[in-house]
């Protein structure tokens, strides 16, 4: 009932974000495309204020606090209004949280969350839990439904980055110092080579 805490305002629902990347219903469009249809906007327009929704919180998490945590499907509810992603709530995740500085002043009940991370790996907590383990799927998704070619998802996602950090200009050297837009990042994975994985992203 809206009013309530908690509640959804009327004419919203949820559901489940990890829908947004799951297969192609038979003999029907996929759960986003279904979605885009119903908003009746254009699909990168759809992608942008999903992106405002789920992402835009994500960057300003890891720029503004050195705050991350894992955003997977579970994890993650969207707020939906004619076929509109409006919001996203991020629920559970205490276990799954770290501020990654060492140096940061926490209550001594928290200060567990606290972790040193190298500076080159830090913003794999975005290119690899929310790249690589969904946009990828999303986009791939879209692109085979003929909803929206990968190429312009992922300029979409670029654009969205760059709105974001113009709006935030005093954290101008941090944008610096972790730079969405490099060309690689290393991999998570530990090799004898230290191999990168190449960015998917035009800019």
């Amino acid at each position: 009932m809206a009013g309530e805490p908690g509640a959804v305002a009327e004419g919203r629902r949820v559901a489940r974000h990890h829908g947004l990347a799951g297969p192609r219903r038979p003999r029907g469009k996929s759960f986003a495309a279904a979605l885009i249809e119903r908003s009746g906007l254009a699909p990168a327009e759809w992608l942008r204020r999903y992106l405002r929704a789920y992402y835009v919180p994500l960057l300003h998490s890891f720029y503004a606090y050195d705050l991350v945590y894992m955003p997977h499907g579970e994890n993650v509810i969207l707020v939906l209004e004619d076929g509109v992603v409006r919001r996203a709530v991020y629920k559970d995740i205490a276990e799954e949280i770290a501020v990654m500085d060492p140096d940061a002043v926490l209550p001594p009940e928290v200060s567990r969350i606290a972790v040193d991370v190298p500076d080159d790996m830090k913003l794999l907590s975005i290119f690899t839990d929310v790249f690589d383990c969904f946009f990828r799927f999303l986009a791939a998704n879209l692109a085979e439904e003929g909803t929206l070619p990968e190429a312009d998802f992922w300029r979409t996602v670029a654009e969205i980055t760059r709105e974001y950090q113009a709006s935030v200009p005093e954290l101008a050297d941090k944008f610096t110092r972790y730079d969405m837009f490099t060309p690689e990042f290393p991999s998570p994975a530990s090799t004898a080579s230290n191999s990168a994985t190449t960015s998917r992203w035009s800019t």
